[in-house]
């Protein structure tokens, strides 16, 4: 999967999408950032290259849908990824974080 046709299935949640993070305080909205690639490997060979990207969802919030609407994207195109949730001290945002592997 490219980073064009991840940040299609991103749009399709709902919020703002933008490509890489976003000082805005307009929420919600949704900044995705790839930061690093990984190899998949086979008989000392290369099989294949894929994008590591995080996804950060930006709420006030609580118990937000679009969090539930993330997840089902990622679990329904088999993007594997990890999920951990930060509450921001002083602004009161929910911070979603979700570390994608794209292959």
């Amino acid at each position: 999967m490219t980073l064009s046709e991840f940040q299609g299935l991103l749009t399709a949640v709902g919020p703002k999408v933008y490509h890489y993070a976003s000082d805005l305080q307009d929420y919600p909205y949704i900044a995705y950032t790839e930061y690093d690639e990984g190899k998949l490997e086979a008989d000392n060979q290369e099989q294949a290259v894929y994008d590591l990207v995080q996804v950060d969802y930006y709420t006030l919030a609580d118990g937000d849908p679009v969090k539930a609407r993330i997840r089902k994207l990622l679990n329904e195109n088999e993007i594997t990824f990890e999920y951990k949730i930060i509450r921001e001290q002083g602004n009161g945002v929910f911070h979603h974080v979700f570390d994608c592997s794209l292959l």
